[in-house]
């Protein structure tokens, strides 16, 4: 296999290496090289990550979109970067680096998408490159058993993205204030005094006034 130079293998084995493309398109000619690269493993929990790039690419079991973050906190674990997977219905441009897709309507990617970027979307033009633009709260959990339910070994479990939650850092604006009371006014005016009854008069007064 030929081996390609650290700057054009990333974590997952996904190269960016520049390959010429055929009108083969997908047969295996096209998919791109893959390094076998240990993925990386965090204890599970939440973690705040930012969107690095996404990737796809035409699996056993469908069309897949590989989604890849970069944590920021907890310090401990700054840099590691992880995955959020999504199926798709399609991919619309060949597999690798940026390539087209399309999601379901009723898929969790493209809900989840929808939420992230609070807009309504199509379904084949995400514009991705908007995450950059956003922070975001991982929920990350361990994968203890593969595809076919087998447990994998402790050395060979993985973390990965299960839920991404939007981090809102614009600072809300300030409520609105209140107009100032004018000076004849109280806060907490005095309730209206109680009109006094007006008398009633028994057949003895009556009987008086006569």
């Amino acid at each position: 296999m030929t081996m390609l130079s650290p700057q054009y293998i990333n974590l997952r084995g996904f190269t960016d290496a520049p390959r010429e493309r055929t009108e083969n398109y997908p047969e295996d000619s096209h998919r791109p090289e893959y390094e076998e690269l240990p993925d990386p493993l965090v204890p599970e929990g939440r973690y705040r990550v930012k969107f690095v790039e996404y990737v796809t690419r035409q699996t056993m079991y469908g069309p897949k979109v590989y989604l890849r973050f970069v944590v920021i906190s907890p310090e401990e674990f700054a840099g590691t970067y992880l995955w959020r997977y999504y199926n798709a219905k399609r991919l619309t441009s060949p597999e690798g680096p940026g390539g087209g897709f399309a999601l379901s309507l009723k898929g969790d990617g493209y809900r989840e998408l929808t939420r992230l970027l609070n807009a309504l979307l199509r379904a084949d033009r995400i514009p991705m490159s908007h995450l950059k633009l956003i922070e975001f709260t991982a929920e990350v959990r361990t994968v203890a058993r593969d595809g076919k339910g087998n447990e994998l070994h402790e050395f060979t479990r993985y973390s990965k993205i299960k839920l991404l939650h939007r981090i809102d850092t614009e600072p809300k604006p300030a409520p609105y204030p209140s107009p100032p009371l004018s000076p004849n006014l109280s806060p907490n005016p005095d309730p209206k005094p109680t009109p006094k009854p007006y008398p009633t008069f028994t057949e003895e007064d009556w009987a008086a006034i006569e």
